[in-house]
């Protein structure tokens, strides 16, 4: 395997964007005393090498793993353990890293390292008990404050168990270490059982609140009162390595008729007409009519993460009900050609924004129009609405009888409308956001 050293005195930088094309290496990361301020490039940078099929090697300088504990918890995620620590970068030489591409790391190093991570059971009951305190007392920022600071704690409990179970099954290891996991195993699970019922009793509470928190602070209530999601970060394309190359993104701030059939047929219209390599990701709640939906799967935290692969790279259409930034970082930096977002979450933060990104507003009424402008910059060519709302906007027309319509002859209707002004819908579409120059993969 080919080797590359990233981070020392004359080798690869870690801002080299030759990287995102290495593949099915040796890997070194260095990780200076003096650029753990750094911890946000790095922990992209041990991802993407991860995703790509390589072997990480990550050399921490310093005495102890906390100093980088993000990037360690970040490895251990992949099932990586070449973690090792230095005093002092000035002994790493050739001989040195030659030395650890060389070897995998022992049974009792692994071990040494989870444990960390493990010694945090014995807190759950304690993490449980302020939780239940918290909502007793309906403090939601107490409760906020506590999940926020234990939340390592937490979702590395579980990975730490998988792991020393996954350990105890190999027959290869050693007595004394067997031995030793399995207490750890009966000593956690008998913890776990003891305190499973009031943790899912606190994530229920959790839950609720966190909807009806929502609810209070939102300034726009949907009609129909559904809690909807406040607390997620608008992803920016320039700050990730983002392999789309166009992202049209459909803002919902109303429905209207035939809108989502508009949306299917569009993409319909991209990858069978167009050739193009298309995913799209429809953003609604799970308070939402979800099974309107249907076929497309229904994907939040807990499906993305048990198939991240079929999630992110083989289904071409999903409802995703929880806006996790995860999940579409992995997508944009894929291998999709073209990503459409239908979002539905009536927030007034996008999804995603940068400048293959392609923004329409979906609104059914002028009062909606004339609210919403005295705080976005809203351009009439770019909404999309019923008949008669704007001379300038792209309406979508009744089209009588679609139910009773082939698939073939659905496509065609879309692909044929045309707006107030004969201004071909489909065709505006692909024509602003410059999808015929894109090469398809």
């Amino acid at each position: 395997m080919e080797e590359y050293i990233i981070g020392l005195d004359n080798s690869i930088s870690l801002t080299d964007t030759s990287l995102k094309d290495i593949r099915n290496a040796n890997v070194v990361l260095v990780v200076r005393k003096d650029n753990l301020y750094n911890t946000y490039e790095y922990y992209s940078k041990i991802k993407e090498i991860i995703t790509n099929n390589n072997r990480a090697i990550l050399i921490i300088e310093g005495d102890t793993y906390d100093t980088a504990r993000e990037l360690c918890l970040l490895m251990a995620l992949y099932r990586n353990y070449n973690i090792y620590l230095v005093e002092d970068i000035n002994i790493i030489d050739k001989e040195y890293i030659d030395s650890l591409i060389a070897r995998e790391p022992s049974d009792i190093e692994i071990s040494t390292f989870i444990n960390s991570e493990i010694l945090a059971h014995s807190e759950i009951d304690n993490i449980l008990l302020d939780l239940n305190s918290t909502i007793e007392d309906n403090n939601i920022e107490g409760l906020k404050e506590i999940i926020e600071k234990n939340r390592d704690t937490i979702s590395n409990f579980l990975n730490a168990i998988n792991y020393m179970r996954s350990a105890v099954d190999k027959s290869t290891q050693a007595d004394e270490i067997i031995e030793e996991l399995t207490d750890k195993v009966d000593s956690i699970e008998s913890s776990l059982l003891a305190t499973q019922g009031k943790y899912n009793v606190a994530i229920k509470d959790i839950e609720e609140l966190k909807s009806e928190n929502s609810r209070l602070k939102e300034t726009h209530t949907p009609k129909n009162g559904t809690p909807v999601i406040t607390d997620y970060n608008e992803l920016q394309t320039q700050r990730i390595q983002c392999r789309t190359k166009i992202i049209i993104y459909f803002k919902e701030i109303s429905p209207i008729s035939y809108i989502s059939s508009f949306v299917t047929r569009f993409m319909d219209i991209l990858t069978k007409l167009k050739k193009f390599k298309v995913k799209l990701m429809i953003y609604d709640t799970k308070h939402s009519f979800i099974n309107n939906y249907a076929p497309i799967p229904i994907i939040g935290s807990t499906e993305y993460i048990n198939d991240r692969d079929l999630v992110v790279n083989k289904l071409d259409k999903i409802v995703a009900v929880e806006t996790n930034q995860a999940l579409i970082e992995d997508v944009l930096t894929s291998n999709w050609d073209i990503v459409i977002i239908y979002d539905r979450l009536k927030q007034s933060k996008d999804i995603v924004s940068g400048n293959n990104v392609y923004k329409y507003w979906v609104l059914n009424s002028m009062s909606e129009y004339t609210a919403m402008k005295k705080t976005f910059n809203i351009d009439k060519e770019r909404i999309i609405s019923r008949v008669g709302l704007f001379p300038e906007s792209l309406s979508i027309q009744d089209i009588p009888d679609y139910k009773e319509h082939t698939a073939s002859a659905k496509l065609a209707d879309y692909l044929n409308m045309k707006s107030i002004g004969s201004k071909n819908i489909t065709n505006s579409i692909i024509e602003t956001a410059n999808i015929d120059t894109v090469q398809s993969r």
